[in-house]
């Protein structure tokens, strides 16, 4: 399917987002239909490192397909790729109280799914 698919009936638009969870974020978005405005986070928690994986060293990132539903909230999470050691349970934790301007396909909120990539470097 491409950008639009369908979901029960709803039509809901595909974007993909990428998140540093250390310090800086980048973010960058792989495809926009011309007619839609993009995704814009409003709040964020930051996903916090778990001590277990910090003592493990443990960095990567762990992608997640969210969707955002027409009122900007995070919904239905679903792991793509994840850590061990509760980061992956952290990234999920933070996204889910993120909240986004509703998105907009000519003027109308709608839903979207929305990749995010959370990543976790340690500094120094």
């Amino acid at each position: 399917m491409g950008p639009q698919e369908d979901q029960g009936g709803k039509r809901v638009l595909r974007w993909s987002l990428g998140f540093a969870a250390a310090v800086h974020a980048v973010f960058f978005f792989v495809h926009f239909p011309c007619a839609a405005r993009e995704p814009v986070r409003i709040e964020a928690v930051m996903p916090a490192y778990t001590e277990i994986a910090r003592k493990g060293q443990i960095q990567g990132y762990v992608v997640l397909q969210t969707v955002i539903d027409n009122n900007g909230d995070v919904d239905d999470v679903r792991v793509l790729k994840g850590l061990p050691l509760g980061l992956t349970e952290a990234a999920v934790g933070a996204v889910t109280q993120w909240k986004y301007r509703p998105v907009t396909l000519n003027g109308k909120p709608v839903a979207v799914y929305f990749n995010l990539t959370v990543n976790f470097h340690l500094l120094g």
